[in-house]
């Protein structure tokens, strides 16, 4: 069995799931369980369409992904003309912090680029410039639903991935120039546990004497009794990170990491077998973070001569989370209707041939 071979077919079972306005079931969230509209899903699986258009040439997915973008276009899901509109619980942040939008850049570049609507990449380009830049933290904040500026986001990842998808928008020279900036600040904002997974606590808020002083709850809470959680928590999300640093690594040639920190440093988690048994006992990896796709593109990105160890990680995960009967990576999840959406993370991947069994 090869990789395309299993994208091509998480697409077809999806055509039969889009709706007549172009969106894709939403899940909630993963683990979160936090309800979601169907701008996440239906971003992510615009790319699968177009990467299996890509593969084959067939026109059905062409058309799936036109209506994937129609929706995406339409005023319904940015109903103040701003943000879109990702989380529905009034707990949340409603755009999803940066993540959200993030996602939905990705896809509209993807889309842009692949079907030449420019319509595509203007709305990409003004979502990202919504947002604004702080050059003392070299960080972006979050942005409502209705246009008002909010607080940074203080997720790590989130702020990573938006600076890989700001780095997509290569017609945008505050876009390159800002995600660079990012890239040459990390050891700003990326704490990393001894072992080499990148934490995924609060940066600009935990680790800094004065921040401890103003925040003890936040240092109990922690450092405290959820230590163990938020390790795991961090396993599941570092090959999350990886990923976004690869597009990054991808979108600028000259990428580097500034001092102290390395890719053999990144890397060294996913040599070391009591790592990768933890991502088994993280719930946020495999069934909700495909962390085996992740990690192969990673290493397809910075150590492409590892295909064995490629194949290992995309067996890794189909293993655990492909369900055959669908044909959906569906299996073992929390959220299977997201997780299969997750698929897309694959296209961005070379045609290997993997075992699912």
């Amino acid at each position: 069995m090869n990789l395309y071979d299993l994208i091509i077919r998480s697409a077809d079972a999806a055509l039969d799931l889009q709706k007549a306005d172009g969106s894709m079931p939403p899940g909630h969230n993963g683990p979160y369980h936090d309800p979601e509209t169907p701008v996440r899903n239906t971003s992510h699986w615009l790319i699968t369409f177009l990467k299996v258009y890509e593969i084959s040439g067939e026109q059905k997915y062409r058309i799936a992904a036109e209506r994937a973008v129609h929706y995406l276009l339409s005023d319904k899901i940015r109903p103040h003309n701003a943000t879109f509109w990702c989380l529905k619980s009034p707990k949340n942040h409603p755009s999803n912090g940066l993540i959200g939008q993030a996602w939905v850049i990705e896809a509209l570049v993807y889309a842009a680029n692949l079907l030449d609507i420019q319509e595509c990449y203007s709305l990409a380009e003004s979502l990202f410039l919504l947002h604004p830049w702080d050059e003392n933290k070299k960080a972006w904040r979050k942005v409502h639903i209705n246009g008002t500026i909010d607080e940074f986001d203080y997720t790590f990842n989130h702020q990573i991935w938006f600076a890989a998808a700001s780095g997509l928008l290569k017609n945008t020279p505050e876009a390159l120039e800002r995600a660079k900036l990012f890239i040459n600040n990390l050891k700003k904002h990326m704490i990393i546990y001894r072992n080499g997974v990148i934490k995924h606590i609060n940066p600009f808020f935990i680790g800094r004497p004065i921040d401890i002083v103003k925040l003890p709850i936040k240092v109990i809470y922690f450092y405290g009794l959820y230590r163990k959680y938020y390790y795991l928590k961090a396993v599941g999300y570092h090959a999350f990170n990886l990923y976004a640093l690869s597009i990054l690594k991808n979108s600028f040639n000259s990428f580097r990491l500034p001092e102290p920190i390395s890719f053999e440093r990144l890397f060294s988690p996913i040599q070391n077998d009591t790592f990768i048994r933890e991502l088994d006992q993280s719930k946020y990896a495999y069934p909700y973070n495909p962390a085996g796709i992740e990690i192969a593109y990673s290493l397809q990105t910075f150590y492409p001569e590892r295909s064995a160890q490629i194949k290992e990680w995309l067996h890794r995960q189909f293993l655990r989370t492909w369900n055959d009967k669908i044909h959906m990576m569906s299996k073992n999840a929390a959220d299977p209707t997201t997780n299969a959406a997750r698929i897309y993370q694959a296209a961005r991947l070379r045609d290997y041939a993997i075992e699912i069994r």
